[in-house]
């Protein structure tokens, strides 16, 4: 997954400290509405990452009120355009009810589209939902699947590759 909001936090405060070197004043919450009035601007003429940081504005109130429906209209734009980091959080919506009511199913379908595209931690949710089975019916079969997807290119001693492997080492009894 596109690491964006680390590196929309890291961009934001490189920009706010070269900033308040120069003398000038922008609080944070001044930076995060340019920042979205100029993500808008590019998004409307087709910015596929723009759609999506404007999206995660709207989900998360960065620079303006928060606005469920406007994120997932967001979202669904860059889907359109094959964003598979916009599939992934508008299947954490459903999962989670923002905005939408809460619907694990579709919570599947846009992990699965998301995963199926790359998103590897689209991956890791579809395996241990499949694992857990407190959300949708459990199926280990499928949940080893994803979570053995899950794993390539992961930091073994990262907190999810502990759980996928732990999970992994319960279903297949070691």
């Amino acid at each position: 997954m596109r690491n964006t909001r680390a590196l929309s936090i890291l961009t934001l405060a490189a920009a706010l400290a070269a900033a308040t070197a120069c003398g000038h004043k922008e609080t944070f919450e001044e930076h995060q509405q340019h920042e979205l009035a100029d993500n808008l601007k590019k998004a409307e003429t087709g910015d596929t990452q723009a759609m999506y940081e404007a999206a995660s504005a709207y989900e998360n109130g960065w620079g303006t009120p928060q606005d469920f429906s406007k994120a997932m209209t967001w979202y669904l734009k860059a889907v359109d355009k094959g964003d598979h980091s916009a599939m992934f959080n508008i299947g954490t919506m459903y999962r989670e009810g923002k905005g939408v009511p809460k619907d694990a199913n579709q919570a599947v379908a846009w992990y699965t589209k998301s995963a199926n595209a790359g998103e590897s931690v689209a991956m890791y949710n579809l395996g241990m939902m499949y694992y857990k089975g407190d959300e949708i019916p459990a199926n280990r079969e499928q949940a080893l699947i994803w979570l053995k997807k899950f794993l390539p290119g992961q930091n073994p001693d990262g907190t999810l590759a502990k759980e996928a492997n732990k999970a992994i080492a319960d279903m297949e009894g070691r």
